[in-house]
């Protein structure tokens, strides 16, 4: 029975951490922004929409090389 109140004590604990580190990650996410800098979700939103941009290209210049399509189409 001990280590079952353990447990308990310690997921709670656990909660306790999780839920700190998310109030902090929103704070210093508002500081950033307000002081112009980028935040960790904003570079990983960005990474996101660069390797769509990257598919994007590959598949334009892809369509360039096999000739098939003429300048009016892009």
């Amino acid at each position: 029975m001990a280590s079952e109140g353990g447990a308990d004590a310690l997921g709670v604990a656990l909660k306790g951490v999780q839920g700190g580190r998310r109030a902090f990650d929103e704070h210093a996410g508002r500081v950033l922004g307000g002081m112009g800098l980028a935040t960790q979700s904003d570079l990983e939103r960005v990474s996101r929409k660069m390797g769509r941009l990257r598919k994007r290209m590959t598949a334009l210049l892809t369509r360039m090389e096999e000739g098939g399509e003429s300048e009016g189409d892009f």
